[in-house]
């Protein structure tokens, strides 16, 4: 297979499903449907026949929350984006989107499985040949939205349209969001 899968992978919440926007504005194919790129099926069709998943993904872009839980698999060539966030703000992240409790002590929980789950992530994606070729930080998707789509395009060795890509960011604050912005993108 010729054509790179093209990885967005990271943690929950961390900002994985505003680079695949990107990407798709700016003219990359995506796997799955926006704005999560989340799907079930896709991703289950991952773990039952690899080399189909492979052969459909080829030259996509692929969303791979916690490949140490589920990495992907081996063969094929991957170009990868880490993307990665401030452990505080994606502990409260993540905790308000499955509802828990947002106290002291959830949350220091929420970091320190974060933080061990880091270098297990990392080390997944090392054993198949899908190390990361770029690590983004979320707060740079937000702040630096044009100059991030410029350096994903470096990374995954393609061109862009960057203008477009940038414009899908809402403009805010990278600190963790007091709503789900994901509900309204739904019911837009």
């Amino acid at each position: 297979m010729s054509a790179e899968i093209i990885l967005v992978a990271g943690l929950g919440r961390c900002g994985t499903s505003l680079a695949l926007q990107m990407l798709h504005a700016g003219g990359i194919a995506c796997v799955g449907t926006t704005p999560s790129y989340e799907d079930a099926t896709i991703d289950g069709f991952r773990r039952t026949d690899p080399q189909a998943w492979a052969a459909c993904s080829a030259g996509k872009a692929v969303k791979l929350l916690d490949p140490h839980r589920s990495p992907p698999p081996l063969g094929p060539r991957y170009r990868t984006l880490w993307l990665f966030r401030d452990w505080r703000d994606q502990a409260r992240s993540a905790l308000k989107f499955i509802g828990a409790s947002q106290d002291r002590a959830s949350r220091k929980r929420m970091e320190h499985a974060l933080k061990a789950d880091t270098d297990k992530a990392v080390g997944a994606l090392w054993r198949v040949g899908a190390s990361p070729a770029q690590v983004i930080p979320f707060d740079c998707l937000l702040l630096r939205p044009r100059q991030t789509a410029e350096l994903m395009a470096r990374a995954i060795g393609r061109e862009i349209n960057v203008d477009r890509a940038a414009s899908v960011v809402i403009d805010r604050s990278p600190r963790c969001y007091p709503g789900l912005l994901e509900l309204g993108m739904m019911a837009a």
